[in-house]
């Protein structure tokens, strides 16, 4: 009779261990692309918002298995950190923000104002790149490609 009720014992031991050791990590880009298998050619079944915290089940080279309300999916590494991420002053207590050089560096991107200032001063002429900037390939159409081509892919590797 000892025996059951102590593998009970253990069994919740490492359930309530397990639990409060799981990692987190959070998504450090604007959208994160949840995928159904650890490849940028997996279909994309989630996409999260910038500072979402995600339990982490596995990692397999550079790519990451998440837990979803609707069961897992694959993100890669480079999206996620393992800091807190505090949205706005007030919004909850994180481990940390982002710094003053990461908010410098993101507010040297390539955006209109400066595109605009280079096309003036330099007299550049953007418009191809603005073309090619909104040109969109489905992923199903990628794959029909490289299967025309006989190129092989692995949905599991990089």
């Amino acid at each position: 009779m000892k025996k059951p009720l102590i593998y009970i014992f253990l069994f919740l031991f490492f359930t309530v261990a397990g639990n409060a050791f799981s990692e987190e990590m959070s998504v450090v880009i604007k959208e994160a692309q949840i995928r159904s298998a650890p490849s940028f050619l997996g279909k994309i079944i989630e996409v999260v918002p910038y500072g979402r915290r995600l339990e982490i089940l596995e990692k397999t080279k550079d790519w990451v298995e998440v837990i979803l309300s609707g069961g897992t999916g694959w993100v890669h590494e480079s999206a996620l950190t393992r800091k807190k991420v505090v949205l706005s002053a007030g919004e909850g207590v994180g481990e940390t923000g982002a710094s003053s050089d990461e908010i410098a560096l993101a507010g040297k991107g390539f955006n209109a104002q400066v595109e605009a200032q280079y096309k003036e001063e330099l007299e550049l002429d953007y418009t191809w790149v603005d073309e090619m900037e909104g040109i969109v390939v489905p992923t199903e159409e990628i794959v029909a490609f490289l299967e025309s081509g006989y190129l092989e892919y692995d949905l599991g590797a990089e």
